[in-house]
């Protein structure tokens, strides 16, 4: 009864982190519009509408409002991370190198999934990059409810973590339909 009321604890915790972070990059956005929109930046102002901001190599970056769909998926994954990691310290020792392991690891693989896909040029392969990014989610999620089948996760903590993964999964399925949509008209 303790652990459930510690995990609980620390999933409340977690939440208010995570929207603390939602808010916090809703400002960041916020001020980067105000400074497009400001007289006293022309030179940003002319860098962002351009184009030219973050030019590397001759090729040119997107800016944050295009990839912003990108980096949100990205930061939901690295919440869920945040908020999974304390409750897989409470797990046994004897779950150390199997089930909390196989979370710990699928997380970070999914996470890394997240920004090759930032990095590539073909629309096939970004592709191919989220739809294993939705793999590892849905081993996550069958993990997760393993174990809180073996009482290692109250089924409160087990519902809380299973409705970010599957808000994960949905954001991550119509970024695929995006990339797929966008393949068929290139």
């Amino acid at each position: 009864m303790n652990s459930e009321i510690k995990i609980n604890e620390i999933l409340s915790q977690s939440a208010e982190n995570v929207k603390s972070e939602i808010n916090s990059c809703n400002d960041s956005f916020a001020d980067l519009k105000d400074i497009n929109n400001s007289d006293n930046h022309p030179a940003i102002c002319s860098e962002l509408s351009n184009g030219q901001f973050g030019k590397i190599d001759g090729l040119t970056t997107k800016t944050y409002a295009e990839n912003r769909p990108k980096y949100i998926l990205l930061e939901k994954t690295k919440s869920f991370y945040v908020m999974v990691h304390p409750i897989l310290e409470l797990f046994p020792k004897s779950e150390k190198f199997t089930l909390r392991q196989m979370i710990d690891e699928t997380t970070l693989d999914a996470m890394r999934s997240l920004i090759m896909q930032n990095y590539q040029t073909s629309n096939n392969e970004r592709r191919r990059l989220i739809l294993n990014y939705m793999a590892d989610v849905e081993l996550i999620e069958i993990l997760v409810q393993h174990s809180a089948i073996f009482r290692y996760i109250s089924l409160g903590g087990r519902d809380k973590l299973c409705s970010l993964l599957k808000e994960m999964n949905s954001i991550a399925a119509v970024r695929a339909k995006n990339l797929e949509v966008q393949n068929e008209a290139v």
